[in-house]
């Protein structure tokens, strides 16, 4: 098991904001979590990357106890995040915006022969290197929050909603990114509203209902659940 969490409680002051909450990921899988604004999502991914400190209950991974450690101390050991919003440096370069993804990294030689293979996966980023990361578009910010990720070399991609004000067409792209990334070995914690897309790419999902996780399962057996159907896929 690549993470765990056990019993996560988040407080923000008095308010429960997750209430007890336990998944895991799998080495080399993708999974999801999925629920609707306020569920608690992105207060699960914030709290796996040191961002806010669980109240209550263990993080684990990649066999360690990571809970307590300062946020960059959690990319050390391998955890990137892909901010909802996206979060790019606007006044600076795309350039510069990936090489901020390396920032902890001290093998410059292997810094740059990733930020060759980067620009082969995403082309339009190298076309615009010198451009200033706020000019591009939506997608291509994404694409740029992605990569910025990817500089970090992570095991674990965090993505906090990736397909956000997206169009359809963008959005599919967005998927097919995500597929490439985990067959090249990363491994994905998708948090995303577009419930048929996160099924599509993730083998396990989780489905986040107030601070708690409701169902949890293989992506295919959940999307057959007539409570998802009904509440995030739209059918009767």
């Amino acid at each position: 098991m690549l993470l765990e969490l056990r019993e996560i409680s988040v407080h923000f002051g008095k308010v429960e904001a997750l209430k007890g909450i336990s998944l895991y990921v799998e080495q080399g899988h993708v999974a999801c979590l999925v629920g609707a604004n306020g569920a608690g999502k992105s207060t699960t991914l914030r709290t796996i990357c040191g961002l806010k400190p669980p109240t209550l209950g263990e993080i684990w991974f990649d066999g360690e106890r990571i809970n307590g450690l300062p946020a960059q101390e959690v990319v050390r050991r391998g955890i990137a995040l892909v901010p909802e919003g996206r979060r790019i440096f606007p006044q600076m370069t795309v350039l510069e915006n990936l090489r901020m993804g390396a920032y902890l990294r001290k093998d410059k030689r292997q810094v740059k022969n990733d930020l060759d293979g980067l620009f082969d996966s995403f082309p339009v980023l190298k076309e615009r290197t010198r451009q200033s990361a706020g000019s591009l578009s939506g997608g291509e910010q994404q694409m740029l929050a992605i990569g910025r990720a990817l500089m970090a070399q992570p095991k674990l991609l965090l993505m906090d909603e990736p397909t956000l004000g997206l169009s359809p067409i963008v959005c599919r792209e967005i998927g097919d990114i995500i597929g490439r990334i985990n067959r090249n070995g990363t491994t994905i914690l998708l948090v995303e509203q577009n419930v048929r897309l996160a099924f599509a790419v993730a083998q396990k999902g989780y489905v986040m209902e107030l601070g708690q996780i409701m169902l949890e399962g293989d992506t295919g057996e959940l999307a057959k659940s007539e409570h998802v159907k009904k509440a995030y896929l739209g059918g009767p």
